[in-house]
């Protein structure tokens, strides 16, 4: 789980970048 959410994170702070419009995948 933390672990995931960590990996989430980095991928995040990187995809969102690009699909900044889709709020619903920070929520997972």
């Amino acid at each position: 789980g933390r672990a995931m959410l960590g990996k989430l994170r980095v991928y995040s702070g990187t995809e969102h970048n690009h699909q900044a419009q889709q709020p619903k995948t920070l929520e997972i």
